[in-house]
């Protein structure tokens, strides 16, 4: 099933499948432009390396008694109070590592997040900055019920209404897979950032876990660093008269 998210204003949009030299001419150019970083490694060497090898995981544990509907990404979102007052929605909560509460007067844990190796409220801080491509996502669910809910994508802009797609872990099972608790999900042109909504109702008593593999990145402090440094060069070249 194949995404397509909008770019951050300004940027071009990172696409295609981002592993091995399977590049577009897009990427290609932000390649050559040094707009682009895999896992830290540098644009030239990124061909020479299995990016699906980097991973970001993250478990979630419902203690509540009925379903809940958690935000995995909020955009640019402040709050599940303001997501649902602006989309109309009916979230309980935004994840983060810890104890996740909803939004009561007295607010109830309702579910646990624990992500390796460093914590969700880390990954969501990073990718609201840095927009973040992922080339496939597994789950493991603690009861092959959990699979049927949906993943919800919502495209956010101010200037439209609500935009979404949305993922059915279920449909990525296939026919001679005896783990009736995985799917396994392909994401070719998946970009997280921060005009991308992401949530899922988790059932009551499920755990589940999110595996997701890392692609490409845009990297805003590397990318001012590598622009300081171009500016530098034409000044010294004009300088010495070049």
């Amino acid at each position: 099933m194949k995404q397509n998210f909008p770019s951050l204003a300004g940027k071009q949009r990172l696409s295609a499948r981002m592993t091995g030299a399977d590049f577009t001419d897009a990427i290609a150019r932000a390649r050559r432009q040094n707009s682009v970083r895999f896992n830290g490694v540098t644009p030239e060497d990124a061909a020479d390396f299995l990016i699906s090898k980097y991973t970001i995981q993250y478990t979630l544990t419902s203690v509540a008694a009925s379903s809940v509907k958690l935000a995995l990404l909020p955009g640019y979102f402040n709050s599940v109070t303001e997501i649902n007052a602006s989309r109309g929605l009916a979230l309980d909560a935004i994840i983060n590592e810890g104890d996740i509460k909803d939004t009561a007067s007295t607010p109830a844990k309702i579910a646990t997040g624990k992500g390796e190796p460093y914590p969700i409220n880390e990954l969501l801080r990073f990718v609201y900055r840095n927009p973040q491509c992922f080339t496939h996502l597994k789950l493991l669910a603690s009861s092959p019920d959990q699979l049927y809910n949906n993943i919800e994508i919502v495209h956010l802009s101010p200037y439209h209404g609500l935009a979404s797609d949305r993922l059915n872990p279920s449909m990525y099972k296939t026919a001679n897979q005896t783990n009736d608790k995985m799917a396994d999900i392909p994401l070719p042109d998946f970009q997280m950032d921060d005009q991308t909504l992401l949530y899922i109702t988790l059932n009551a008593g499920a755990s589940l876990t999110f595996i997701w593999s890392a692609g490409a990145q845009w990297n805003e402090a590397s990318d001012l660093h590598e622009l300081a440094k171009g500016y530098a060069s034409i000044l010294a070249n004009a300088s010495a008269g070049r």
